[in-house]
């Protein structure tokens, strides 16, 4: 029980300022669409194809909708990020959650997360460092800094890479392995882009 209360301190350490404002006393809003999209659908996504600020425009939409096998119509920054550059989150056209989720992370916040980690699955080939988190989440640590990624939806094609395999071990259910290839073949496509 320890374990999960440890866990999951560090993870909300990991998400920096989870449910807390700029200092004005107000929550964090949740990702919506911007207004265009609320009056009939979802936005235009830029003419890249990738979404607004510096986290959202790390990978297009095209990219992530080949990673999961779902259209990505929309982004916008996460709920869970220090600011608007810092986190984003990506959406297909149901209105739900949000499918896959990128955030920036500092020194020690990556560190808080890696020692919540138990056991620390270690993922070979990408960045300096990698491992998976707990559920979904892949995080990374490479010269230009570190993030971490989480895709509810599993992998498109259904494949599971010797990387993730390897690094899970044992036990998991195919469900946990496709959401962290998800995970996985995003970080790869950012890494290089920070």
């Amino acid at each position: 029980m320890a374990g999960l209360l440890r866990l999951g301190v560090a993870l909300l350490i990991a998400a920096g300022t989870v449910g807390c404002s700029g200092g004005d006393g107000d929550a964090a809003p949740e990702p919506s669409a911007p207004a265009s999209a609320s009056a009939g659908g979802a936005p235009p996504p830029a003419p890249d194809g990738r979404g607004d600020g510096r986290t959202c425009g790390l990978v297009s939409y095209g990219e992530l909708t080949s990673v999961i096998g779902r259209p990505i119509v929309r982004s916008g920054p996460s709920a869970d990020a220090r600011d608007a550059d810092s986190g984003c989150s990506w959406y297909d056209n149901s209105g739900g959650l949000s499918l896959i989720d990128v955030s920036l992370l500092d020194t020690r916040q990556y560190e808080a997360a890696k020692l919540g980690s138990s056991p620390l699955r270690v993922v070979a080939g990408i960045g300096e460092e990698a491992y998976l988190g707990s559920y979904d989440r892949v995080f990374v640590t490479g010269p230009k800094g570190s993030f971490v990624v989480g895709s509810l939806a599993p992998v498109g094609d259904g494949s599971v890479s010797s990387n993730i395999r390897d690094a899970a071990g044992p036990g998991l259910t195919t469900q946990d392995l496709v959401a962290w290839e998800a995970s996985f073949r995003v970080a790869k496509l950012i890494i290089d882009r920070l």
